[in-house]
């Protein structure tokens, strides 16, 4: 978790689901495997509510990567599911939020 420019980013595991159609043919194969996914979200630290968020599904054939799983989920949860067209945030809001990021991942190794 970290904060940047009135927000607050959080994430969290999920474990791994399944898409809908393919439901039937994996469960049947086999219960969750382990896998999970990660789950971004993008709260506003003054009404505390959550307004944004974004989700990184991890293949089978993927190895597990802590930075780029909640990198991906962070891409997703900026540029949102809601509006392809465009992103949510405005470039300076963005390069915040992505420096924090990045010092955030950086302190994990101090």
């Amino acid at each position: 978790m970290f904060t940047a420019g009135g927000y607050k980013v959080v994430f969290r595991r999920l474990w791994h689901q399944p898409r809908p159609e393919r439901a039937e043919l994996l469960w049947s194969l086999q219960d969750n495997d382990g896998r999970y996914d990660t789950v971004c979200e993008i709260w506003d630290t003054d009404l505390n509510i959550i307004c944004y968020r974004g989700l990184a599904k991890l293949h089978p054939n993927d190895k597990v990567d802590k930075v780029v799983g909640k990198k991906v989920a962070l891409q997703n949860a900026i540029e949102g599911e809601q509006n392809r067209s465009g992103l949510l945030f405005d470039k300076p809001k963005r390069t915040e939020i992505w420096k924090a990021f990045w010092a955030w991942v950086k302190s994990w190794n101090e």
